[in-house]
C-alpha cells in the first residue's frame, strides 16, 4: 500500500485532517484562516480568531490583549505588542478610557484617558507622548523639562541641569514664556534663549552665546561699542573700548574706520585710528598715538611748530610760543625745519631764530648776522634791515653769510692758499655784492 499524500487546502478551505496551502494560513476549527499581518482583501471573514480585517489596510490585525508572540508588528491601530506580557495593549498616545493603566503597554501610564510614556522611556520629538510633567528631549527620552523638580542632572532633559532641586536651561535652551526665570546660573534669558550673562564665561563652544549687545572677549562676555556701562558695569567694555559717560566708546589706539565719531574724549579719529589731541596724556605706550601735528613731550601731546594753537595757547611744544594762533619758534631755537615760523621780532638766520634790528638784546650773538647789540640790535654800517626777511642786508640786498666769511678769513690768514680756495672766496663775495673787496683781491 502507498502512504497517503496530504491534501493542501486554500484560504477558507476545509482542513479537518490535512494542511493549509501556505505558511501564512492557520487551520482553525477545520478552516484555513489568515494569520495576523496577512492581506485579507476579499477574505475579510477568514482572519483567524483574535484578529480583525482592518479595512484601511486590508490586513488581519490582532485585537487588544491578544497574544502577539511571533507577530509583534501585527497589533491593531493604537495598540502595541507589550514586551513584558507579549499581548497587544494600548500604545503611547492612544485611548485608555477610564484611566485603566493596566490596558497600557509597559513604560506608559494612563493619564487623562490616554497612555503616556513615563520618565526615561524612549520617545519621538515629533509626537511627544510623554506624561504631562515630562518632555521628549533631544536625546529622544522622556525627561523633566526646565522648571520641574529634580534631584540630579540626569533627571532633567538634555541641555538642562538640576540646580536647587529645579531643572534649569543651559546655554541655548528656550526660556520663552513662563521659562524666562529658569536659565541656569551664569545665564540670562535674552530674546527667549538662555545666553551667557555679562562677564560670564564664554570659552569653548560658547563664543557666540553672549547676550545681545555683548561679545565674547578673552573668554568673557563684554559690552560692545555703544553698550551701557553705567554703575557696576563701568569696567565691562570689551578690549579696545573705554567707558565714558556710561557708554562704551573707542579707546586710544583703536580702529575707528567704521565708527569715526565714537572715539573717547581727548582723542580724534586720525588716519582710521583714535589718536590723542594736544594736551592729552601720552604716558607709557600711548606716546605713539599723538594725533597728526602733535608729538609726545614730557608725557603730554604737544602741538608741533607751525600748527594752529587757536584756543590752545599753552599746548605748543617746548621752545615754541602761540602767536597769531600758530605755534612759532622762540628766540635762539633751531629753525632748520621751520624757517618761516620764528616768533615776531626774530628771523631764521643760519638755522637759528635771531633777533631783528630794534629788538632788545644782551649779546651780539642774539642778533641776526651783520648786526650788533647796543641794548637793541642795530644793523652794521653799510647794512639795513630788510622788511621782508628781517635780516640786515647791504645795499645790493645781500648779507654776509657765515660760509663766505670763512672763505674770506681763510684767504687772509693762510699763506700759500690754493687757487681753488681763493677762487671760491672771491666768487662768494661777488655774489654778496662785495665788488670792492674782490677788486683788491
Amino acid at each position: 500500500m502507498y502512504d497517503r499524500v496530504p491534501v493542501v487546502y486554500t484560504i477558507g478551505g476545509s482542513c479537518a485532517s490535512d494542511t493549509c496551502e501556505s505558511a501564512f494560513l492557520t487551520c482553525e476549527n477545520d478552516v484555513c484562516k489568515l494569520q495576523p499581518g496577512k492581506n485579507c482583501d476579499t477574505y475579510e471573514q477568514f482572519c483567524q480568531s483574535g484578529t480583525t480585517c482592518v479595512s484601511s489596510t486590508k490586513t488581519c490585525l490582532l485585537q487588544q490583549e491578544e497574544s502577539c508572540t511571533g507577530f509583534e508588528s501585527s497589533c491593531n491601530d493604537g495598540l502595541s505588542c507589550d514586551s513584558a506580557t507579549s499581548k497587544c495593549l494600548v500604545g503611547p498616545g492612544s485611548s485608555c478610557a477610564g484611566n485603566q493603566t493596566d490596558k497600557c503597554v509597559t513604560g506608559t501610564e494612563c493619564e487623562s484617558d490616554e497612555c503616556r510614556l513615563v520618565f526615561g522611556e524612549a520617545c519621538s520629538t515629533s509626537t511627544d507622548y510623554c506624561k504631562a510633567v515630562l518632555a521628549c528631549d533631544s536625546d529622544s527620552l522622556c525627561k523633566y523639562p526646565a522648571g520641574r523638580n529634580c534631584t540630579q542632572n540626569s533627571d532633567c532633559a538634555a541641555g538642562s541641569v538640576c540646580e536647587s532641586l529645579v531643572c534649569k536651561q543651559s546655554i541655548g535652551g528656550s526660556c520663552a514664556g513662563s521659562l524666562s526665570e529658569h536659565c541656569a546660573s551664569g545665564n540670562v534669558c535674552d530674546q527667549d534663549v538662555c545666553k551667557v550673562e555679562l562677564e560670564g564665561d564664554c570659552s569653548g563652544g560658547n563664543a557666540n552665546s553672549c547676550t545681545s549687545g555683548t561679545v565674547c572677549d578673552n573668554n568673557a562676555c563684554k559690552l560692545d561699542l555703544g553698550g551701557d556701562c553705567s554703575g557696576s558695569q563701568s569696567s565691562s567694555c570689551r578690549s579696545g573700548l573705554a567707558c565714558e559717560n556710561n557708554v562704551c566708546k573707542l579707546s586710544v589706539g583703536s580702529d575707528c574706520t567704521a565708527n569715526p565719531n565714537v572715539c573717547i574724549a581727548g582723542t580724534v579719529c586720525d588716519l582710521y585710528i583714535c589718536k590723542l589731541v594736544a594736551g592729552s596724556s601720552c604716558a607709557g605706550s600711548a606716546w605713539q598715538y599723538c594725533s597728526c601735528g602733535t608729538l609726545c613731550e614730557n608725557d603730554v601731546c604737544k602741538l608741533n611748530t607751525g600748527e594752529s594753537c587757536a584756543g590752545k595757547t599753552t599746548e605748543c611744544r617746548s621752545g615754541n610760543s602761540c602767536e597769531d594762533d600758530v605755534c612759532k619758534m622762540d628766540h635762539g631755537k633751531n629753525c632748520t625745519d621751520y624757517p618761516q615760523h620764528c616768533v615776531s621780532g626774530t628771523a631764521c638766520d643760519s638755522t637759528i631764530c635771531r633777533k631783528q634790528a630794534g629788538e632788545a638784546c644782551g649779546l651780539t650773538t642774539d642778533c641776526v648776522t651783520n648786526a650788533n647789540c647796543a641794548s637793541v640790535c642795530v644793523c652794521d654800517s653799510g647794512f639795513s634791515q630788510d622788511l621782508a626777511t628781517g635780516l640786515c642786508l647791504n645795499s645790493s640786498g645781500r648779507h654776509l653769510s657765515g660760509s663766505c666769511l670763512l672763505y674770506f678769513a681763510a684767504f687772509l690768514l693762510s699763506y700759500g692758499l690754493t687757487t681753488n680756495t681763493l677762487n671760491s672766496a672771491v666768487s662768494c663775495l661777488q655774489v654778496l655784492g662785495l665788488t670792492a673787496v674782490t677788486r683788491v683781491l
